[in-house]
């Protein structure tokens, strides 16, 4: 293996860094003798806060928020509030440490 993956589904508006889990996920090489690896929160519900989980050193490799109501509302028309306030997104989206598809080279050109 070379990354761990983690789903979390923590419930409506709990922004934690869900460290506990992320220290739990980074223990788990101890069972292998490859060494460390790095650790991905594969399938989220609700977003965590990006100042929480550099605070709590959580700095998680990826996220992945699950579709439907826990992004959109109305047929992807509008930002859904049910787990994840908009407010929040717009903080997580725009934040110095969250890189965005926008901020990726364009791996398929060659050109970066």
């Amino acid at each position: 293996m070379d990354i761990i993956g983690e789903d979390i589904y923590p419930g409506n508006f709990v922004y934690s860094s869900q460290s506990g889990k992320f220290a739990e996920a980074v223990e788990y090489p101890d069972h292998y003798p490859q060494s460390a690896k790095m650790v991905a929160l594969s399938e989220n519900g609700c977003l965590f806060d990006p100042d929480l989980a550099w605070r709590d050193e959580a700095p998680w490799l990826w996220f992945c928020t699950w579709s439907g109501e826990f992004m959109a509302d109305n047929g992807y028309h509008r930002l859904s509030n049910k787990y994840t306030e908009e407010y929040m997104v717009q903080k997580v989206y725009n934040h110095e440490r969250v890189i965005t598809l926008d901020e990726l080279p364009d791996w398929k050109s060659g050109e970066n």
